[in-house]
């Protein structure tokens, strides 16, 4: 007998009949409370217009929440459908003696627009500080945030260029006066075995502040084979006058190993390193031991010098020595 029920139990809730009701129910109560009034608070973006000779200086928010009253539908509608809803506050007409203006509760309400059949009765926070400045246009150039690890053997060949190298930007002057360069986004790329051409985006921090004229600038990135070379015995030149005939440097000529790309290895002309003494840096020494300074290409990294110290000997010293004995 209770197999039978708890069966019939069973067959019943698999029943196209009981479904049906069901449904039927849970729509009804769906429809009777959402004809109900509410209110809630949603959330929708803010922006403001200023004249064309003002800027922002301080952030502002990029939404404001509406306290609404209306049908359950029109809340739905609104929450789940309607994205247009905003608070647009246009300010381009009005003349500002101060740096510091209010938007208050009345006039933010009076600037929504597209809420669909819905009462805005309250807004938060209930007023926005505005801190305004003379706008200012001023060009700097693109500071680089990409990290470039090249494949072991192979080596990036001079910084990255950037195509613009420099951008405007449109703000407050008192904003702009901090601002000497603009950064990229940060960016890793890994395990490089050929150049790259990307376009990459740069840093919005201050998007709500200032205006850039791009927001994107095309990256230039060369990889090239590592390769070293070894070259051999380079004269010392002496820079900034000539020593007396007395002041002997052993040896005169260092040798060099440098590292870069193959294709900059290959084009390398031995004649365009320079291996310098200062004048002054012999007549002021003391110790006997001089390091001379060595330029090669900006492309190319020194590894390694032989010697590494050039010995400085006075004769005139050894002479007057032997005298004395």
């Amino acid at each position: 007998m209770e197999k039978t029920v708890k069966d019939n139990v069973k067959k019943f809730y698999k029943s196209k009949s009981f479904w049906v009701a069901f449904l039927f129910s849970v729509f009804l109560w769906i429809y009777i409370s959402l004809n109900n009034d509410y209110i809630t608070i949603v959330e929708i973006p803010f922006s403001i217009k200023l004249p064309a000779t003002r800027a922002i200086e301080n952030p502002i928010r990029s939404t404001i929440s509406i306290e609404v009253k209306g049908k359950g539908w029109n809340i739905f509608e609104q929450i789940f459908i309607n994205r247009s809803a905003r608070v647009f506050v246009d300010l381009s007409n009005v003349e500002f003696t101060e740096s510091v203006y209010e938007i208050r509760r009345t006039e933010i309400i009076r600037n929504i627009q597209y809420l669909k059949n819905l009462e805005a009765i309250n807004v938060y926070p209930e007023f926005v500080t505005l801190q305004t400045g003379i706008i200012e246009i001023i060009k700097v150039p693109v500071n680089s945030l990409i990290r470039v690890v090249p494949r072991n053997g192979f080596t990036q060949v001079g910084a990255i260029r950037f195509y613009p190298d420099s951008i405007e930007i449109y703000g407050n002057k008192k904003v702009l006066s901090k601002i000497n360069r603009w950064d990229t986004k940060p960016l890793l790329l890994k395990d490089l075995y050929s150049s790259l051409n990307l376009i990459v985006d740069l840093s919005d921090s201050l998007s709500g502040i200032l205006q850039l004229s791009t927001t994107k600038v095309n990256a230039n990135i060369t990889i090239q084979q590592e390769a070293e070379l070894y070259i051999p015995d380079i004269r010392i030149s002496l820079k900034g006058g000539t020593p007396p005939p007395t002041n002997k440097l052993i040896p005169p000529f260092v040798s060099i190993l440098i590292r870069g790309g193959i294709e900059e290895i290959l084009k390398l002309n031995p004649d365009n390193i320079i291996v310098n003494l200062n004048y002054e840096q012999i007549l002021n020494d003391s110790t006997g031991l001089l390091k001379p300074e060595i330029i090669i290409p900006e492309n190319l990294k020194l590894i390694n010098i032989n010697p590494s110290w050039i010995y400085h000997i006075r004769q005139a010293s050894l002479i007057s020595l032997s005298e004395r004995n």
